[in-house]
Formats: C-alpha cells, sequence, structure tokens
C-alpha cells in the first residue's frame, strides 16, 4: 500500500518546501550567498532548507524563525511552508517489551552465595573486636601526683619586665588625600535608550548594542508591539521595513531610503535617534 500523500514517508513532502524556496530565490535572480548574507547565516542552512534537511538545523523554534524569515525575504507566504514543516518529523520507534527467562536456579545460587558472605564478614568483624579487648591499655598519669618542677632560686631576684603595653609619643601619620583622576579618565558609559517597535505586520527584527551583544532576535507579529533597553549606538536589522514603526524613547525613527534594500533594512541608530545606513555585506 503506498505511502499517505504529505507524510513523513513521503519524500516529494520532504522537498516541497525547500523546493518552493529554492525556486522562488532563482526566479528573482538571488544566489544562494546573497541570501545568506541577508539572513545572516551561513551558505550551509539555506541549502539545508532547500534540500528538506530540517532535522541538522538544530531545535524547531529556531527552524521556523529562519524559514519565515526566508519566506518573508522572497515575498512567500509563510504559513504553508511552516505547516509543512511541522509534518516533517522522525516516525516514533515502536517499543518492544523484552522477554524474560526464569532463572529460579541462579536466584537460589545467589542467595546462598549472599548467605556465606554474610557470615565472612560477620566473623571477620567479631575477630576484630576481640583483638583490640585483648590489647592492655597504658595506665593513664595522674596529673595531680606528677612533682612540681624545681624552681631555679637564681631567677627569683632578677627584675621582672613589665610588659604593660604604653601609649606611643610618636605622632601619627598624616594621611594624604588620593589623587582624584582626570575627567577623560572618569568619562562615563553611555546611558541606555529605549527601541519601541509596534508592528503592522509579521517582521523578522535584530538589535544589537554598543558591545555587538544580541539584545533582541525574534519575529514580531502583527498588531503586537516590543519594548527592549540597550547602550546605544545600537545595531538594527528589520526584515521588513514597512511593517515595522520604531520609537526610540517616545521619538519616531524615520528609515532614510540609502538604508533599505527593498524591504529589507540594516543601520546604526545614535542615543538621539539619528539613522545611520550600513554597508550592504
Amino acid at each position: 500500500m503506498s505511502s499517505r500523500a504529505g507524510s513523513p514517508s513521503d519524500p516529494n513532502a520532504r522537498t516541497a518546501p525547500g523546493q518552493r524556496l529554492r525556486a522562488e530565490r532563482e526566479r528573482r535572480g538571488l544566489s544562494d550567498q546573497q541570501v545568506a548574507s541577508d539572513l545572516h547565516v551561513d551558505v550551509t542552512t539555506i541549502e539545508a532548507f532547500e534540500t528538506g534537511n530540517f532535522t541538522s538545523l538544530g531545535a524547531p523554534v529556531h527552524v521556523k524563525g529562519h524559514l519565515r524569515k526566508y519566506a518573508m525575504l522572497l515575498g512567500l507566504d509563510a504559513e504553508p511552508l511552516l505547516a509543512a514543516c511541522e509534518t516533517l518529523q522522525a516516525p516514533v520507534p515502536e517499543l518492544v517489551p523484552l522477554k524474560t527467562t526464569k532463572r529460579r536456579a541462579s536466584f537460589r545460587l545467589n542467595r546462598t552465595i549472599l548467605i556465606v558472605v554474610t557470615i565472612m564478614v560477620a566473623a571477620a568483624v567479631g575477630w576484630v573486636l576481640v583483638g583490640r579487648r585483648a590489647v592492655p591499655m597504658a595506665p593513664a598519669t595522674n596529673a595531680a601526683e606528677a612533682p612540681p618542677a624545681p624552681v631555679d632560686a637564681t631567677r627569683e631576684s632578677e627584675p621582672i619586665e613589665d610588659t604593660t603595653q604604653r601609649p606611643s609619643t610618636m605622632p601619627a601619620a598624616e594621611v594624604l588625600p588620593t589623587e582624584v583622576g582626570s575627567d577623560e579618565a572618569r568619562e562615563a558609559a553611555p546611558e541606555a535608550v529605549r527601541v519601541r517597535m509596534s508592528f503592522a505586520s509579521d517582521s523578522w527584527v535584530e538589535i544589537y548594542d554598543t558591545a555587538e551583544q544580541r539584545v533582541f532576535f525574534d519575529i514580531g507579529a502583527s498588531g503586537t508591539s516590543r519594548s527592549v533597553s540597550a547602550q546605544p549606538p545600537l545595531r538594527v536589522f528589520l526584515g521588513y521595513v514597512d511593517g515595522v514603526r520604531l520609537e526610540l524613547d517616545g521619538r519616531e525613527v524615520v528609515v532614510p531610503a540609502e538604508a533599505r534594500r527593498g524591504n529589507l533594512a540594516e543601520f546604526s541608530l545614535d542615543a538621539r535617534g539619528h539613522v545611520s545606513p550600513r554597508r550592504q555585506r
């Protein structure tokens, strides 16, 4: 009997999402290296998506996030691709109970050996205890009966040194004030800014702080808003510019045309909300 269409055993079900992505990428004249650069992944990840090798990409939540981002880059509806991806699950192995055999004779033999070993251990412990009791104990010396130590008569006439501590007459050391560093050495770190994202459409967003630490890496769902705080200048990547409204400390951020590449945008954002386009890789 042939397998049902769309089941995990059907090879077309595994390759269909990847074939759809590859066909649209080639139709738009994009190479796999260009797509990998735009999505901030390596080429092997794009190859795994297009060949249907989803299990090599890690946890399902990461696979879905990158698949949605790839579909949005190509202008495709991500939901059918995600639904097809969820059906590609490895079959659950059938559990076969192990056959047990009766070993009454072996159980009796093991029980006999256990009894013999227990008796031998008990005998050895008893022998050690008896041997300890047979050892004579040395009589304890009574400290009260010990003769007093002889007193040297020649030391009685020596003056006893007075060890009483007297207050020092030396003046206290003068405490000098520590030198205050220059203003340049004590320059304060920039204060964190607050970025608010309002999503009119689904969009992938990445935000990195001034130390290139990732502070946001997720898909914003349509009709929701998200906020993060980080130290500027920030590096921002938007997967769908028209679907996201950015605010920095309550002021709207305008993304200029030179920072966009279609519906993608990557730029630097300083503490005043000024946008600087980043060179496309």
